[in-house]
């Protein structure tokens, strides 16, 4: 790939990371607050506005953010892959096909299981970006803060792999599936994905010198 090929893919991966962090959180504060079983209820304009915001906050978590998590997947690639060896490159190439496509299947699939693939396609992206995570601690290719790919990939996919777990044991998800620690964790989660984003687009590769 060349130089200039790596240097706008960093630059857009390292934005797409970013905004993906702030739609990706959009949704989980609002549905905590607002949570849909209760929807239907609301009373007055202040819960009617928190309703329609949390619709809005779902659409980018999970509409949204899978394309952008492929963008900053793709960029983390291109600027590390070369450093953290072929499992460390090919989980982010994995992750970053396979989360949308899982997502976006959700619109050809049956009504009773479209939500959970709609769920799970960031999971599988976030799952990836945490095995990445992994192998950057012990190849350390970030600058500093190499811990961060795994804080930014590991939460989400561990809640939503306990979510499921419970509801295939006892037949529904667990009464606090999206607790206040949840939505912590998952800011959490997001805060380290936004400084992940800022690290890459600030680490360009290096332009090499013209021949003579």
């Amino acid at each position: 790939m060349k130089n200039e090929d790596k240097v706008a893919l960093t630059l857009l991966g390292g934005w797409a990371l970013m905004i993906g962090a702030i739609a990706f959180w959009s949704f989980f504060p609002l549905e905590y607050v607002a949570p849909y079983s209760e929807r239907q209820f609301a009373a007055n304009n202040l819960e009617r506005n928190l309703n329609l915001l949390a619709g809005y906050g779902y659409m980018l978590a999970f509409g949204v953010s899978p394309l952008l998590l492929l963008v900053g997947l793709i960029g983390l690639r291109a600027r590390y892959g070369d450093i953290v060896g072929n499992f460390g490159k090919n989980i982010l190439l994995v992750g970053a096909f396979t989360g949308p496509i899982v997502a976006y299947s959700a619109t050809i699939v049956g009504e009773n299981v479209a939500w959970m693939l709609f769920f799970a396609g960031s999971a599988v992206s976030f799952a990836c970006l945490a095995l990445f995570g992994i192998v950057a601690l012990n190849k350390k290719p970030l600058r500093r803060w190499n811990v961060l790919p795994l804080i930014a990939g590991f939460w989400y996919p561990t809640m939503l792999f306990t979510a499921l777990l419970s509801m295939m044991v006892t037949g529904d998800l667990p009464e606090d599936s999206l607790s206040f620690a949840h939505v912590s964790m998952i800011t959490l989660q997001c805060v380290a994905l936004f400084m992940l984003g800022y690290i890459l687009k600030s680490d360009v590769p290096e332009e090499t010198a013209a021949p003579a």
